[in-house]
């Protein structure tokens, strides 16, 4: 049985798990403390998790593994613990615009946390009349003379012409020092932007090149001779070179592999994923069948990379209560897993025949009032997981579910102590706790624009059985919990798609810009190691940025003759995936016809003569989800006849106001391409733009193609 490695780096444990490849089920596991102390750093319990699972593999002999995927805190860590090394900046510009470049690249300090910031080394190098290698080989000397370990360089307009960039980087390269330069991040404009971004993700190329080859050297040693993919905080992936250059990408790559996960093992299009830990939830937001991504901010500076959009409680699953007199005044964030104890829920009831509750300072300087109980086998913790035992929520089967004996004698010494009734005791604590996670998710909800009244609530990690049912409650939602919600992260990584994006700031942008876009997004999948005939690409909008995303999505070639030959669903289990996503009954929907490899499928022509449209792939997952005006298909002919009856419907419905004219939104669907076109606001732009993706389709040998005029003009 050939199988994929899934590798996932918690704040407490690292889990790995190995899946059939074939069909995706679980096939083994191991679980290892998170080794943050280790002299390697959290590399050596990666290793270590991928070693187990091999063992075991190697025992029941199953193989081989044709892929692992890791998902990783390395970057998040560093960041926090701001233990980095001294950055270099060199700012780049030319006349006349040298004062302004100047200003944007000369990034004083950099807040990171709490007590932690970057303050980097700064030159300057004026290439009005040209650079030289000596300017150049002299601002790296001095940066280095200042203590600088690893240099990014920033130039003016270098998204359009990145020679300058290029050249410093070489430079570095001759001098062994670690570098990067704005424009490998992003393709946006934005001189201080992209400035800030290149030395963040300096910061972390010391520690990412050492963490790569830790794990690289692991997996050899262990015999597994199989391509190692990183998850990216975005959803897609890369390879350990791409992420040894970039690290900065895998920010939240773990609330990323969950949110994967999560779509992998239930249909869903809209809904919150909560992932409860330990110490900590992760709450993120899944819309149109894919998760919501943002922005990432560091501190108060915006960067030009995007990940999940992750909101963060101090709550979980092994949270303390804090008690004020008779009373709990709060929960979290101290948890039994920082102040080093056991749960009272997973030990034999008689443990507490006798006790007392104490309060307790998890940490030299907290508060001492946290909520602990003392018998004569030691000191247990009581956290939110032992209260929703002791009141027997905790979901059955699920790794929050303990002894509720145990947990219901364990509060019933707590309350003696304090006076309290003890289910009550339990019962306040995890109604506290689930009030403080609901407003997080809230939060988050808001900001979306989610209805949480509609949009289920999607338990994981191993505190979710605990905590999500009393959550659902509150926000009088409905919940389910997924399947191996534990190690559904690991799963996540297991199977990752290796997936590229191209970001280009959308003013200016016609049908060439789009469509070179999208060629090099493809490319850039292709040389991270997805197979040509797999990959999908589709172009998004991103109005409040004022940019257009291309982003290339495919399988490794070992991966692709599974995932994409295998568990194929026939076209009426498509069709009830498509009306799951619309909300439908299966019967009421109208199928629009196969376009590539999707199935077309819409809700009955509304009142306001619209209507929602899914495309769904031959696995059953939304690839599209809109909302149309019109939707046109055809077959044959594409860049001929049905580009001119497309461009004639986009003219229809163009919207005219005073002496402007304004081209509607619209999609295009030829093969594996979903291209939006709403960054082009003229008929004449689109045209060209339908015109050109059309052509390419039909020297693809594409057979159809949908366009969907998805609301009118403006």
């Amino acid at each position: 049985m050939a199988v994929r490695l899934g590798v996932d780096v918690g704040g407490t444990f690292t889990k790995a798990v190995a899946v059939d490849a074939e069909g995706g089920a679980l096939v083994a596991r191991a679980v290892v403390p998170t080794t943050h102390g280790a002299e390697r750093g959290i590399a050596d319990g990666v290793v270590r998790s991928i070693q187990l699972v091999k063992a075991d593999l190697d025992e029941r002999r199953l193989g081989p593994i044709l892929l692992v995927g890791h998902s990783t805190s390395l970057a998040v860590n560093a960041l926090l613990e701001g233990d980095l090394p001294t950055v270099g900046v060199i700012g780049i510009g030319r006349a006349p615009d040298v004062g302004a470049a100047r200003k944007r690249t000369e990034i004083r300090e950099l807040p990171l946390a709490p007590g932690r910031v970057l303050v980097p080394r700064y030159r300057f190098l004026d290439a009005t009349a040209g650079l030289t290698d000596e300017a150049v080989g002299a601002a790296l000397d001095a940066l280095v003379a200042e203590g600088a370990e690893a240099i990014a360089v920033s130039e003016a307009f270098a998204v359009d012409d990145p020679a300058g960039e290029r050249q410093v980087l070489a430079a570095a390269a001759r001098r062994g020092l670690p570098a990067c330069a704005g424009h490998e991040l992003t393709g946006l404009l934005g001189l201080e932007l992209r400035t800030v971004s290149a030395a963040l993700n300096a910061a972390i190329l010391p520690r990412a090149e050492a963490t790569a080859k830790v794990v690289a050297d692991g997996l050899r040693d262990a015999g597994i001779d199989a391509p190692l993919v990183i998850l990216r905080g975005d959803g897609g992936a890369t390879d350990l070179a791409g992420f040894a250059s970039a690290p900065l990408r895998s920010l939240f790559s773990g609330p990323a592999a969950s949110v994967a996960g999560a779509l992998h093992e239930l249909a869903v299009a809209e809904g919150a994923v909560v992932e409860v830990g330990g110490t900590s939830s992760n709450i993120s937001l899944i819309q149109g069948g894919r998760p919501r991504l943002a922005y990432v901010r560091i501190g108060e500076r915006a960067t030009a990379l995007r990940s999940v959009d992750v909101w963060v409680a101090g709550v979980a699953g092994g949270s303390l209560a804090r008690v004020r007199g008779r009373r709990i005044i709060a929960v979290g964030p101290r948890s039994a897993h920082i102040a080093g104890l056991p749960y009272t829920s997973y030990v034999d009831p008689a443990t507490f025949a006798e006790g007392a509750a104490v309060l307790i300072a998890p940490r030299p300087g907290d508060a001492p009032d946290h909520l602990a109980l003392d018998t004569p086998s030691g000191r247990f913790a009581l956290t939110v997981t032992d209260a929703a035992n002791a009141v027997g929520r905790a979901v059955p089967g699920s790794p929050a579910q303990g002894s509720m004996e145990a947990a219901s004698r364990a509060f019933e010494l707590a309350g003696q102590t304090l006076g309290l009734d003890g289910r009550r005791l339990a019962s306040d604590f995890l109604a506290l706790a689930a009030t403080d996670l609901l407003a997080t998710l809230r939060s988050a909800a808001k900001s979306a624009g989610v209805d949480l009244r509609r949009a289920p609530i999607l338990g994981v990690g191993g505190g979710a059985g605990a905590l999500v049912p009393a959550v659902a409650d509150a926000a009088r939602s409905s919940w389910t919990l997924a399947p191996h919600a534990e190690v559904l992260s690991s799963l996540g990584a297991a199977g990752t798609l290796i997936q590229a994006q191209v970001e280009r700031s959308a003013e200016g942008l016609g049908g060439d810009g789009l469509a070179e876009m999208m060629r090099e997004a493809e490319a850039q999948a292709i040389a991270s190691g997805a197979a040509p005939a797999t990959i999908e690409t589709r172009v998004e909008n991103d109005a409040d940025r004022g940019s257009t995303r291309a982003i290339a999505t495919g399988s490794l070639p070992l991966q692709a003759g599974f995932d994409r030959a295998a568990d194929l669903l026939s076209p009426d289990e498509r069709r009830g995936r498509a009306a799951t996503y619309l909300d439908l009954p299966a019967e009421r929907l109208v199928d629009i016809g196969e376009v590539g490899p999707y199935g077309a499928f819409a809700e009955p022509m509304r009142r306001d003569r619209r209507q929602r449209w899914v495309l769904v792939d031959g696995r059953g997952g939304l690839a599209h989800l809109g909302d149309a005006l019109s939707l046109i298909r055809a077959g044959g002919g594409l860049a001929t006849g049905f580009s001119e009856r497309a461009v004639d419907v986009v003219r229809r419905a163009e919207r005219h106001v005073g002496p402007a004219s304004i081209a509607p939104p619209v999609v295009l669907v030829a093969g594996r391409r979903i291209i939006d076109f709403s960054s082009l606001t003229t008929v004449s732009a689109v045209a060209d733009g339908l015109h050109r993706a059309l052509e390419r389709a039909d020297r693809d040998g594409e057979t159809t193609a949908l366009v969907a005029i998805e609301r009118e003009g403006g």
